[in-house]
């Protein structure tokens, strides 16, 4: 199995002081009047999924689907159950998320094969490839934040695809991409 989820769990707790302000916070601290609010995000949830095995996740904003491929990727840790993932893992999870805009693609590319634990080798032999397959030959030596969100898009899912992680995680990215792209992909 190489990804298995045993009953997890994230609750979040909103409502703090930030939300009301300080004084407001500490008086009502003081006559006892002040409630915290919790919710389950994420509530119990199993899955094994083999190699070879797609899984999408479909519900309506705010249903827990983004917590749930965060704590999936270790990025966020269950508040009960167990998350097992065995091999490399490439997350998608937030466009940009990783990328500094003052660096080149080109630049951007090597640092996030570097964060995934890839060799400067193996990111000389992909990086032609991730480039191509992202359409970004053109803008190789272009600060990242010169970028549409269309272009940030096709490179995260490049450099994630093209370095053959054991588990992929989407989360959205491809909506902002164009048609053809996403069907490329």
């Amino acid at each position: 199995m190489v990804v298995n989820l045993d009953n997890v769990s994230v609750h979040y707790i909103v409502g703090d002081y930030r939300d009301i302000g300080f004084k407001d916070y500490v008086i009502q601290r003081i006559k006892g009047q002040y409630k915290a609010k919790a919710f389950w995000a994420v509530d119990s949830i199993s899955i094994e999924l083999e190699k070879g095995d797609f899984l999408g996740i479909v519900g309506n904003n705010g249903a827990g689907k983004s917590t749930l491929l965060k704590a999936i990727a270790g990025i966020m840790l269950p508040t009960r159950g167990s998350v097992q993932v065995d091999g490399t893992i490439g997350a998608l999870l937030e466009l940009g998320t990783g990328f500094d805009g003052d660096m080149t693609v080109r630049e951007n590319t090597f640092l996030r094969g570097a964060l995934m634990g890839y060799t400067r080798e193996f990111m000389h032999e992909t990086y032609p490839d991730i480039i191509a397959f992202a359409e970004l030959e053109d803008f190789q030596d272009r600060s990242f934040r010169q970028l549409s969100s269309g272009m940030r898009s096709r490179l995260a899912f490049s450099i994630a695809c093209l370095v053959r992680p054991d588990v992929l995680i989407l989360d959205e990215v491809l909506s902002v991409g164009d048609g053809s792209f996403r069907l490329k992909s």
